[in-house]
């Protein structure tokens, strides 16, 4: 009974039990947070990891927060060293009584494999440590050198996966082809995705060249034209903010997987440069995210898209265009293609900027009520055949259903639209109610030109209020004229003084550029005065803000966006 009292009144046995309750809420804490609490298998990793012989590096101070396992110890305690079963207590006890100073424990031995350490002999001296509150402890350090690093925070999940990058980087050598790239991904799996990409990449090679190369040579070209290219634009554009704890390899494989359904859903080759910006939108599970899917859903739902007003003036320039490094504005344009005289004068307008923008153009026919598809075969074979002539890229789909959802639809993925102006929005609020251009005009996301007539687009007339969209119409022009040699005619329609203002300003904005135009101030009925504008100054093109008021207003009212649209005769460029 008095051995009891003795035993229990030990302070080591009192430290031993303080350890086991500490064991007990670790392990629930860990299934609370999803991790593992148990430590690490050193032969399993060893294993998993083809670790090499170890090298002795002697005796040094190392992190109790670094060690991650134990050689042959690894049941008996948690991953923070706390004793896991009773049954230790005299063990730990005898240990913690001859050494109440815990420096001065003898050096412990462990392996080393990257940052993390693994207990070779002298788990008990590192639980005691730890409950006494140690951060470090002397350790004989012995060096087991892997080809993938190993972090005191990796779980048993991490491992495999870690095991899988092994064996990847030994059957690809990738790490001697490209040194110092990282490919480390946080799910299993996808080293097989990476193995994929690489032999697709080996196959159009050999296809393209016409000539057999070696799989190192196709391994060292995809690393440089291919990975390292889509992994500075997720760097650039910060996309890996809204996907924490995941690595650019993770967004890598995710961009390309998305950019591949895309492609075999529109029947476009969809670029990875074209899907960054929206990575996001679709595959984050950040709450901003999350939460704009959700508004845009019910939106959708319960709001005609007669009154969608579309994006904020901006936002394409925004979120698409300036995080791009080329010089380019519209790199890929889209054009419903209709198979009619205009609708052919349209391609060859659209084919017209492809060519100065050296981009690729998109073709897009719906059927209509009766229509075959061989008739559908026959206009992509007159697309192509012009696109050919031209020396532009051609692509083209086919969709059935209503034109203006699919033209909606694929914007998204183009920088630019292009429409024959076959029925201009009507004079009565009904016949604009119904249409289907206004309703584009609304909810583009993108610039759209409309084209009733052909057009070498040499002199554009600038409508230019102050306004938000005329400054993204600004902002067009000055890309024309500095990249297509547009000549400009810059038109503010106001009072004396107001225009004034407006004028120097975009004076300002243009000769800072090195731009020159022609600068006019008038009063009267906007649309009235541009289009008597545009005639006497023999103006091939306007570029004007889309629609500024709410559509149910501009849907009554009227607008001059209308009637500019109605009256004049060559390309209108609208801008978002």
């Amino acid at each position: 009974m008095n051995n009891n009292s003795d035993l229990s009144r030990n302070p080591a046995v009192e430290d031993f039990r303080f350890a086991r309750r500490r064991a007990t809420a670790e392990r629930i804490m860990a299934r609370l947070r999803g991790r593992s609490g148990q430590l690490l298998s050193f032969e399993d990793v060893r294993e998993k990891l083809h670790a090499t012989e170890g090298v002795p590096r002697g005796l040094e101070e190392i992190p109790l927060d670094a060690i991650v396992g134990s050689v042959g110890r690894y049941e008996d305690f948690t991953r923070k060293f706390y004793p896991r079963a009773d049954s230790d207590q005299g063990r730990w006890s005898r240990l913690k009584s001859a050494f109440p100073n815990v420096g001065e424990m003898p050096p412990i031995d462990v392996y080393r494999i990257g940052d993390a350490y693994f207990v070779l002999d002298g788990n008990h001296r590192v639980s005691v440590a730890r409950q006494a509150g140690a951060t470090h402890i002397p350790a004989y350090i012995t060096e087991v050198a892997t080809k993938v690093p190993l972090s005191p925070d990796d779980q048993p999940d991490d491992i495999i996966i870690k095991q899988g990058y092994t064996r990847f980087i030994e059957d690809t050598r990738i790490d001697e082809i490209c040194p110092g790239v990282d490919f480390i991904v946080t799910a299993p799996g996808r080293f097989r995705q990476l193995r994929e990409e690489i032999a697709v990449h080996h196959y159009r090679m050999q296809f393209e060249r016409k000539a057999d190369g070696t799989f190192e040579e196709a391994i060292a070209d995809w690393v440089a034209n291919r990975y390292l290219p889509v992994v500075e634009q997720i760097r650039n554009q910060g996309v890996l903010r809204d996907f924490p704890g995941r690595t650019v390899t993770d967004l890598f494989l995710w961009l390309m997987r998305h950019r591949e359904r895309l492609s075999e859903t529109l029947d476009w080759e969809i670029r990875p440069e074209e899907v960054t910006p929206e990575l996001a939108s679709v595959e984050s599970v950040a709450p901003r995210w999350i939460w704009d899917r959700i508004r845009e859903a019910v939106l959708n739902f319960v709001r005609p898209k007669q009154f969608d007003p579309g994006p904020e003036p901006g936002h394409w320039r925004v979120e698409h265009v300036t995080p791009r490094h080329d010089d380019r504005l519209f790199s890929s344009i889209l054009i419903p293609v209709r198979d009619d005289e205009l609708g052919w004068q349209t391609v060859d307008q659209a084919i017209l900027i492809a060519q100065k923008e050296e981009g690729v153009l998109r073709g897009l026919h719906v059927l209509e009520d009766g229509a075959t598809r061989e008739s559908s075969y026959r206009i992509r074979e007159e697309f192509e055949m012009r696109c050919q002539a031209a020396g532009v890229e051609g692509q083209f789909a086919f969709e059935e259903g209503s034109v203006t959802d699919h033209i909606f639809n694929r914007i998204i993925w183009n920088d630019l639209l292009v429409l024959s102006m076959q029925h201009p929005p009507g004079t009565q609020p009904l016949t604009r109610l119904r249409s289907g251009l206004r309703t584009l005009l609304q909810r583009s996301s993108r610039p759209v030109l409309t084209v009733p007539g052909p057009s070498p687009m040499q002199r554009a007339l600038l409508a230019y209020d102050g306004s938000p969209k005329s400054e993204e119409a600004l902002f067009l022009a000055t890309y024309m004229a500095r990249s297509w040699g547009t000549e400009l005619v810059v038109l503010t329609i106001a009072e004396p003084q107001q225009a004034q203002e407006k004028i120097a300003w975009a004076n300002f904005y243009l000769e800072s550029r090195d731009i020159q135009a022609t600068y006019l101030q008038e009063k009267g009925k906007i649309a009235d005065v541009m289009l008597q504008v545009a005639e006497e100054k023999n103006c091939d093109l306007i570029i004007m803000g889309g629609y500024g008021y709410r559509p149910m207003v501009e849907m009554v009212l009227g607008s001059s966006v209308d009637k500019v649209l109605q009256n004049f005769n060559f390309p209108v460029l609208i801008s978002r």
